[in-house]
């Protein structure tokens, strides 16, 4: 620059800063702000499971009715809106079924039968076998 010329400044673009905290913080923060609009539906999405976000898709797992809920076109909108606000980004929302995987393991007999000793123990019971099968007893 010539001698006494100011120097025209830096262009600088602000970016709005992405939201803190984890994926499931910010899944969290859009569950509560859609409770604060719409309740029902909020309850609906808090009982989803987050399965996770990328940076175009929010999948998370539901049943059917939960699913029917969330899909139905203002819902979905709304809850699209708060996604937005609370990732930082635009998303489109994936809804997948809960699978068998998904659900609690059956108790086995050898996790339930400490339990039970327990309960005799404190009831101070003793064990009755039921009868075997088709030798049903007859009292008179």
């Amino acid at each position: 620059p010539a001698a006494g010329a100011v120097p025209a400044p830096a262009l600088a673009i602000a970016e709005a800063p992405a939201p803190s905290g984890s994926d499931s913080d910010r899944w969290q923060r859009a569950v509560a702000a859609v409770g604060q609009r719409k309740r029902m539906l909020g309850a609906f999405l808090e009982a989803c499971r987050f399965i996770g976000a990328t940076d175009a898709r929010i999948t998370l797992a539901m049943d059917d009715l939960h699913r029917a809920v969330i899909e139905e076109q203002d819902n979905r909108a709304l809850a699209l809106d708060e996604l937005a606000r609370a990732f930082g980004r635009p998303l489109t929302l994936e809804c997948v079924a809960l699978d068998a995987a998904s659900a609690p393991a059956r108790p086995t007999a050898s996790d339930v039968k400490p339990l039970i000793d327990q309960a005799i123990r404190w009831f101070e019971g003793d064990i009755i076998e039921p009868p075997a099968r088709g030798s049903e007893r007859t009292e008179r």
